[in-house]
């Protein structure tokens, strides 16, 4: 069987996937349905891997690594490597990375401006938001435990069209979007061919096609096995994160927003807003993040919720600040 040595960094390296696909599978004789049967994966998702539209998980890595004898480092070192070079083409990291400050940069948090920015902001959002502050504080993991099918594409729906767009206009919007969207059932999505009717409520093509193709993903998985797939890789610390980024139209950023609502994990999303107040404080978002919410015992989900929303409304008080920070 070839070798595989890590690729050129001017080029994108191979998903494992497609080595599976092209020289694995056949070298072992195996069909991708005789495989995914010996892996104890479904079809579906073993085709995504193959296709090079899913990551190849640690428990996959285990798996392959013992069927193929090479090991699990090795199926895992060329995901990595994979996963690493898409990351350093993306826009949206290298924006992130060029806020984080590097080791001559950092000098340690502001903490009192931290705690003066979060107590103006606490205070708008308990004035003018006191409902969206206790359904935040109100989320946990048992909600994504009880969630129904229905329940998780509504989330997802709103995550794909609120990433971009003022989320008044989305609410606005997302009932008349909902019944053109089938109202979220399951079945009723797995066999909708036309977006003729969400694009008439919002015209947007590719988030329309985007969740729609989600929702026939799920469907074919079917709901129970998806959630599946994220308790156990909640239950072995990873949170589900990337299991969600899977999904056409989340990405490295919004998976955070799906994972928070839909109760899977206690994150924040690290939009523009976190990232300025970040920058404010002379901090990284993860940094802020954890001392607001420890030092004000609340759950890191309403933290970005307070800050966000400050921010959206009143640009985090701001206004007077140089270089927008």
């Amino acid at each position: 069987m070839a070798e595989y040595k890590q690729a050129e960094r001017k080029r994108a390296p191979t998903h494992p996937g497609v080595i599976l696909k092209r020289d694995v599978f056949p070298a072992l004789g195996l069909s991708n349905a005789h495989a995914a049967q010996i892996l104890r994966v479904s079809r579906q998702h073993l085709m995504r891997v193959l296709s090079a539209q899913a990551s190849m998980s640690l428990e996959l890595c285990l798996k392959v690594g013992k069927l193929t004898g090479n090991g699990a480092e090795f199926w895992l070192n060329i995901q990595n490597t994979h996963d690493l070079w898409h990351a350093r083409q993306s826009r949206g990291i290298r924006t992130m990375l060029a806020a984080i400050p590097g080791p001559k940069q950092r000098q340690g948090m502001d903490r009192i401006k931290a705690i003066m920015m979060f107590n103006r902001a606490r205070q708008y959002c308990e004035k003018n938001y006191p409902n969206k502050l206790d359904e935040v504080n109100a989320i946990g993991y048992e909600k994504f435990q009880n969630m129904k099918s229905r329940e998780f594409l509504y989330n997802y729906c709103y995550v794909v069209y609120a990433s971009g767009f003022e989320a008044s206009k989305v609410k606005s919007k997302f009932p008349d979007l909902q019944a053109a969207f089938k109202n979220f059932e399951i079945r009723s999505l797995a066999k909708m061919r036309s977006i003729r009717k969400p694009l008439a409520i919002f015209n947007n093509e590719r988030k329309a096609c985007s969740f729609l193709k989600g929702s026939k993903n799920i469907a074919g998985e079917g709901f129970s096995n998806f959630k599946k797939r994220l308790k156990c890789a909640k239950e072995r610390g990873e949170q589900g994160l990337n299991i969600l980024e899977e999904l056409p139209g989340i990405g490295r950023v919004t998976k955070y927003h799906l994972a928070k609502d839909i109760g899977l994990a206690d994150v924040a999303k690290p939009d523009i807003w976190l990232e300025r107040a970040a920058k404010h404080c002379n901090s990284t978002v993860d940094d802020l993040i954890d001392f607001l919410s420890e030092k004000y015992s609340l759950p890191r989900r309403a933290v970005d919720i307070i800050l966000w929303r400050y921010g959206s409304d009143k640009k985090l008080g701001l206004h007077s600040t140089k270089g927008g920070s």
